[in-house]
């Protein structure tokens, strides 16, 4: 089965040019944005879709399929709930992502980002692209710089060095939690901590 082709999986095209302030354009003919995951409304859709296959092929056990779709969805709904309260204050702080794979966490907390370091997914930028983002966050309103777990950070250390930028980290795969039915919900309170202990203002 195909999870961005599940019913209720609402998806969002491809940003590009390192979308900055809401100038992201979409890529002409290019797939969704397959980050889908982190919106947990598309999570509980997923899983739904999951169970369904699974009922079908084994319906024996189809009412525990349905039974654990069920209880991921009350509690991914808590999760939702809980992590835009986390985030409310933070909404206004302009951050920079390494890649453009948080849209669909960014659409489903209203937390916009104000653009992307690398233009494409797992390429990082050359040295043009690298002056251009020192550029943009040379006068102090982006507030933070966001990497990720897989990227060396000696890139971001060249983007912020001689500025007021603080930096984080934001790990969009869970790279660093244990497999299991926490691993979710860890992975979206995470992402919603890692932001506020770069976004929250200082004092």
């Amino acid at each position: 089965i195909s999870l961005e082709a599940a019913p209720g999986v609402a998806t969002l095209p491809i940003r590009v040019d390192g979308p900055f302030e809401g100038d992201a354009a979409p890529a002409a003919g290019e797939r969704p944005d397959g980050h889908i995951w982190l919106d947990p409304a598309n999570a509980v859709a997923a899983a739904r879709d999951v169970a369904e296959a699974l009922a079908r092929l084994d319906p024996t056990n189809a009412p525990a399929y349905a039974a654990n779709a069920r209880a991921f969805a009350a509690e991914t709904d808590a999760l939702r709930a809980e992590v835009a309260t986390a985030v409310a204050p933070l909404r206004g702080r302009p951050f920079l992502v390494f890649h453009d794979a948080f849209q669909y966490f960014e659409h489903a907390f209203d937390l916009p980002a104000a653009g992307s370091v690398a233009l494409q997914d797992g390429v990082e930028p050359g040295p043009a692209r690298v002056a251009a983002i020192r550029d943009r966050v040379a006068d102090g309103a982006v507030a933070c710089a966001f990497t990720e777990p897989e990227f060396s950070p000696k890139l971001m250390a060249t983007i912020t060095e001689g500025t007021a930028l603080r930096t984080g980290s934001l790990d969009h795969l869970g790279a660093g939690l244990p497999p299991g039915p926490a691993l979710y919900p860890a992975l979206i309170r995470g992402l919603a901590a890692s932001l506020a202990a770069c976004l929250a203002p200082e004092g």
